[in-house]
């Protein structure tokens, strides 16, 4: 079984050691020969003081360490950060007795039921083929045929579930986790629940519940890796997967016994890119079944940094100013994020991102004079606010009022550019002028955008609002209803 683990390339040798070694064997050799031990001596100090990312063959990588911390800069879906632990018995019977042998410690209680989490399908599936609850076939859905061979001498000894007793006793529910993961109930910590508690419809962040250790494993390419999350677990049957009924998985006996899982903490990890710094988050218990993060330590915004314009996938591209670097790989232990530097050709690059540096854009005036968009822009004003809109967005019209009384009262600190995406240029210039719309207006023709400010900042929704600080960066992005946000943004 080989276990994954991070070394450095060598083992660091501190000069002083060889030093000493050479004066021990001064006395013994000549000074022609103490040169030339010393030189060689140098030459291998020099080779193991190397660092990792020196010795990397592939100099366009950058690797970053992620480390647990449960702080509040990330936020993340639920679906990341929270997963039922339910009964197996309805869905796999047969599997779900012989499991229940191997259990002790169980207390004595009116009745329970031991609830599994998954942490990988694989694994589990092997269990279920190898013991003969399904056939083959079903477990070829999941695996190739070569993964049902290479898994099956590992998977005894994986820890790739967790185990909990869900009980009733009395007006009490008895939570108990397996977290050693030895089959013993008797060794692990008792949490008690008033019995009602399982039917709250939520539960707040701040309720009396302790956090505990939860150590698994995951299978990947052909070898384990071991996390350590910190976990809250708490009765729980108002979850929304109602998909478990739909399933058969569940029924309402069964699911009186379910538990919520939450992590408490998440990966982060912090790192410069072109001279920017960022902050890098993972959510989830492992490779596809996580969320990333990536966040310009400039926004300082609590509700810009939940927005989902942070969200970022495997392979996706990331840019730091003119530079751009593809989101290459999570380790399966979710400990280390890969990126790669790529050549983009910023001029055919589109979508922005909060903390992004907005490019010079050609754009054209209502009276069809070409300019560009940053001599556009009166650089004595610290705010500029872009507005993507269209005289047939209707959601655009009704907020107009909003729009033009943000104007009228923040003229003096912020440049409101308006583009409007429309068919005929003069539709625009009249309604512009019928409604008193008195600050830059831009048009886009909606039947050749190629080139245009809204293909190049890939907008798909309208009204869009932009904000820019006076060094043209993003600071916000927004629609409908944003207003009153960015108002507390540039007051």
């Amino acid at each position: 079984m080989t276990y994954h683990s991070y070394k450095t390339n060598q083992e660091k040798k501190p000069i002083t050691k060889h030093i000493k070694t050479i004066g021990a064997i001064l006395g013994k050799i000549e000074k022609s020969l103490f040169l030339i031990i010393f030189l060689s001596l140098l030459v291998s100090c020099k080779e193991a003081l190397k660092t990792p990312e020196s010795e990397d063959k592939d100099s366009n990588k950058i690797v970053i360490d992620l480390k647990n911390t449960s702080d509040e800069l990330f936020s993340f879906e639920p679906l990341f950060s929270e997963t039922p632990v339910y009964s197996l018995e309805k869905k796999y019977p047969e599997y779900y007795d012989k499991k229940l042998q191997k259990f002790k410690g169980l207390p004595s209680v009116d009745s329970f039921r031991i609830v599994t989490k998954n942490f990988q399908l694989k694994p589990f599936i092997q269990n279920l083929y190898e013991d003969g609850f399904i056939r083959k076939d079903k477990a070829l859905e999941t695996f190739e045929a070569s993964e049902l061979k290479n898994l099956s001498a590992r998977v005894d000894t994986l820890y790739f579930q967790l185990n909990i007793f869900s009980g009733f006793r009395g007006n009490k529910q008895l939570i108990i986790a397996d977290l050693d993961h030895d089959n013993n109930f008797a060794n692990d910590e008792t949490l008690e629940f008033q019995i009602d508690y399982r039917n709250k419809k939520h539960i707040e962040k701040n309720e009396n519940i302790p956090v505990l250790n939860l150590p698994y494993e995951v299978f990947l390419n052909d070898e384990i890796y071991s996390l350590k999350r910190g976990i809250k677990i708490y009765p729980e049957t108002k979850h929304p997967h109602i998909y478990l009924f739909e399933d058969n998985v569940l029924d309402d006996t069964t699911n009186e016994y379910t538990v919520m899982l939450k992590f408490i903490d998440y990966k982060k990890g912090e790192h410069q890119l072109n001279d920017m710094d960022y902050s890098f988050g993972v959510q989830g218990l492992y490779g596809e079944f996580m969320r990333l993060k990536i966040i310009p330590n400039s926004i300082t915004n609590p509700k810009s940094r939940k927005s989902d314009n942070f969200l970022y996938s495997i392979s996706d591209t990331l840019r730091a100013g003119n530079k751009f670097y593809e989101i290459e790989s999570v380790s399966g232990d979710l400990a280390k994020l890969t990126l790669k530097k790529i050549d983009i050709d910023t001029e055919k690059f589109t979508g922005y991102r909060i903390g992004d540096k907005i490019d010079n854009f050609n754009l054209l005036t209502l009276e069809s004079k070409k300019v560009n968009l940053l001599e556009s822009i009166n650089k004595n004003k610290p705010y500029t606010l872009l507005d993507f809109w269209g005289t047939w967005c209707a959601p655009c019209i009704k907020g107009l009022p909003e729009l033009k009384d943000f104007h009228n009262e923040f003229s003096e600190k912020v440049n409101l550019m308006s583009f409007a995406l429309d068919k005929n240029i003069s539709d625009v210039k009249e309604f512009s002028m019928e409604n008193d719309m008195s600050w830059q207006h831009f048009f886009i023709n909606s039947n050749n955008r190629k080139g245009s400010i809204i293909a190049g900042m890939n907008i798909t929704k309208y009204p869009t609002f932009i904000l820019l600080n006076e060094d043209f960066e993003i600071i916000y992005e927004g629609n409908s209803g944003s207003l009153a946000e960015i108002k507390k943004l540039i007051e």
